[in-house]
């Protein structure tokens, strides 16, 4: 399964990324 998250830098992708991955246990 791939997501793409699209935003600003700085907006908190790497952190919603992180936080979906443990949520759902797939790698990030």
């Amino acid at each position: 399964m791939k997501i793409q998250i699209i935003g600003y830098s700085g907006s908190g992708k790497s952190t919603l990324a992180k936080t979906l991955g443990e949520y759902y246990k797939i790698p990030y």
